[in-house]
């Protein structure tokens, strides 16, 4: 027999379901890859590829001059060191049907001009990234304690970083922070930094002498991704570090952290053409102005500088 009762089945669709009006937040991860990074210009119509120079030093004159006889010496040769980049263009683009734009509720073409942006900023942090990991110098951490190859992060390891960008002339980044009279602060060293994945945050804070940000005594111009430091190294870290799958010894995942100095490498872009967003509207993008498009489009090079200022740090993570 029919029912008379009015059940939620009966109810109009606008009635079953309320559409909020602000929209959830989208996963935004810290993009530190390009934080040390010179950022170069290269001027358009002057080719695809950037080049840089570097005279090597000279040496040292250490033997004194032949006074009496006035004997010439022969010139000291120089030599020079050229770095070269090639500018490529990368991109995507959405379709947005005009069924769309005229059903929906939530400004469509907006989000799409944000997720876009988001796309370019991540596209080009992965770049840097991979760049970064075809860098020469490489150490694998040994003192952990996991039995694997390369170990997990400890100290000692720390300080072989330390010592080899010392020991070739890789100048720091961040200055020394001077203390200061607040409770539970310690003054900071001068360091280097360090990009890595925030699986790494535990191994990170477990290590000897380490110091949460929460602890530096000038919290002024302290990036969301900064972690802490130990020794002369500020670590930053980020879900899009760098994972080499199952590739340890034991078959595991390893971390790749990069620390440069300064100047160790640059991001090189083309004037007028580093980063466009373009935009269609319907009259424009098909014969029945049925769709509209969105792209961006990017012009640019990641490159290293100096391979010395540079080191790639792998280790596995604590068990």
């Amino acid at each position: 027999m029919a029912s008379n009762v009015i059940g939620p089945s009966m109810l109009p669709a606008p009635v079953q379901i309320w559409f909020e009006q602000t929209l959830l937040s989208i996963e935004l991860p810290n993009l530190i890859h390009g934080i040390a990074a010179l950022r170069k210009v290269m001027p358009d119509k002057a080719g695809r590829t950037w080049r840089a120079r570097r005279y090597n030093n000279l040496p040292t004159a250490t033997t004194p001059l032949d006074e009496d006889l006035g004997v010439e010496i022969p010139p000291t040769p120089t030599s020079k060191v050229d770095v070269d980049a090639t500018l490529r263009t990368y991109g995507q683009y959405v379709k947005i049907t005009e069924t769309v734009t005229l059903t929906n509720q939530d400004p469509v073409l907006n989000e799409h001009v944000k997720l876009l942006g988001e796309s370019m900023r991540r596209t080009e942090d992965e770049l840097i990234r991979e760049m970064l990991s075809a860098t020469a110098t490489q150490i694998n951490a040994t003192g952990g304690v996991n039995g694997d190859n390369p170990t997990n992060l400890m100290y000692s390891d720390i300080q072989k970083v330390t010592k080899t960008m010392l020991g070739n002339n890789a100048w720091t980044i961040g200055q020394k922070i001077e203390a200061e009279d607040k409770f539970g602060t310690a003054p900071q060293r001068n360091s280097y930094f360090a990009f890595a994945h925030t699986d790494l945050s535990s191994d990170i804070e477990a290590l000897a002498k380490f110091t949460h940000k929460a602890e530096y005594p000038d919290q002024r111009n302290i990036a969301n991704s900064e972690w802490g430091q130990a020794g002369n190294i500020r670590f930053f870290l980020s879900s899009e570090g760098k994972i080499v799958p199952n590739s340890s010894m034991n078959g595991n995942d390893v971390y790749e952290i990069f620390i440069p100095g300064m100047e160790s490498y640059a991001v090189i872009e083309q004037n007028n053409f580093s980063q466009d967003l373009i935009y269609h509207p319907p009259r424009y993008a098909d014969a029945l102005e049925q769709y509209c498009t969105l792209a961006y489009k990017m012009r640019q090079a990641p490159v290293i500088l100096n391979d010395a200022w540079i080191v790639k740090l792998r280790c596995t993570i604590l068990a």
